[in-house]
C-alpha cells in the first residue's frame, strides 16, 4: 500500500537472465543544483574500502561511506543522485568450515576490478567524479552493495557496477592488501564492547553446530593470508551464490 504523501513511482520488472528489479523514480526537485560533480568536488566521496561500519553479524564488512552528514542543511543543498543497490542472498553462514570470513573476503575482492574495468579504482574514481560514492557489507544471510551517483551518470555507472557479479578478475596483485585490511578491521572490532559482547551471546547461547558459533569475521590467519587456496574457496562461493537467480 503506497501512502498518499509517497510521491514516487515504482515499477518491478525481472530480467531476461531471471534478476528481479525494483524501479523507483522520485519526482525532480526543480531547485536541486545541477551540478555534474566532474570535479568531485561536492565532497560526496567515493569508497574507501578499509572502513568498515558494524553489520549485524560482527563480520561488518561496510566499504566506504562518504557524503555529508545527512542534516537537512546539507540536504538541501546537495543535487539531487540516482542510487542503485544488489543484495546476494549469502552471507557469513556460507563460509566454508576451512575459511571463516570467506564471504566477507569476497565482498572486499569484488571491488577489485573486472574484466571490462580492471583498473583497480576505477569504480570509486568514477563515482567520486561524478558526485557519488559507494558501500557495501556482509551479514549473515545476505552480501548487499550499493552506490549513488548524479543522475547523467547513471547508465555507466550500473555497467562498471554490473560487471562486480559478471566477471570480477580477483587480482592476485591486490589479495594480500585486503587480507590486511579484513585483519586491520577484525583488530579494531575486538576493541569495541558491543562486538565483543555480541560474540559471547552468540557462543554462550547457541547450541553445537549453530551458525551463530561460527568466526564470521575472518582475519589474517583464518583466510591463510590469502594464499592460493584461500582465492579459491573465494572463488567457488562466488560461483555457487552468484548468480542472478540468486540476487
Amino acid at each position: 500500500v503506497q501512502a498518499a504523501s509517497d510521491k514516487k513511482q515504482y515499477r518491478f520488472a525481472t530480467l531476461a537472465n531471471g534478476l528481479e528489479c525494483l524501479l523507483i523514480q522520485e519526482p525532480v526537485d526543480e531547485d536541486a543544483p545541477t551540478d555534474d560533480g566532474s570535479d568531485g568536488s561536492d565532497g560526496s566521496g567515493g569508497s574507501d574500502a578499509g572502513s568498515d561500519d558494524d553489520g549485524s553479524d560482527g563480520s561488518g564488512a561496510s566499504e566506504g561511506a562518504g557524503g555529508s552528514d545527512g542534516s537537512d542543511d546539507d540536504a538541501a543543498e546537495q543535487p539531487q543522485r540516482a542510487a542503485a543497490a544488489v543484495v546476494v542472498n549469502v552471507g557469513s553462514w556460507a563460509d566454508p568450515p576451512s575459511t571463516p570470513g570467506c564471504a566477507h573476503f569476497l565482498e572486499h575482492l569484488l571491488f577489485l576490478g573486472s574484466e571490462k574495468y580492471p583498473g583497480e579504482n576505477h569504480y570509486d574514481s568514477f563515482l567520486s567524479k561524478h558526485g557519488g560514492g559507494s558501500n557495501a557489507h556482509t551479514d549473515v544471510e545476505h552480501t548487499a552493495y550499493h552506490f549513488t551517483v548524479l543522475p547523467a551518470h547513471l547508465r555507466e555507472a550500473l555497467d562498471v557496477f554490473a560487471q562486480f557479479f559478471v566477471a570480477p578478475t580477483f587480482s592476485p596483485d591486490m589479495v594480500a592488501r585486503e587480507v590486511k585490511a579484513i585483519d586491520a578491521e577484525f583488530n579494531e572490532a575486538k576493541r569495541d564492547d558491543g562486538c565483543r559482547l555480541d560474540e559471547l551471546l552468540y557462543l554462550a547461547g547457541a547450541p553445537a553446530g549453530h551458525p551463530f558459533a561460527t568466526f564470521t569475521w575472518g582475519h589474517a590467519e583464518s583466510l591463510r593470508h590469502g594464499d592460493a587456496s584461500a582465492v579459491a574457496a573465494v572463488k567457488e562461493l562466488y560461483e555457487k551464490h552468484y548468480h542472478s537467480a540468486n540476487m
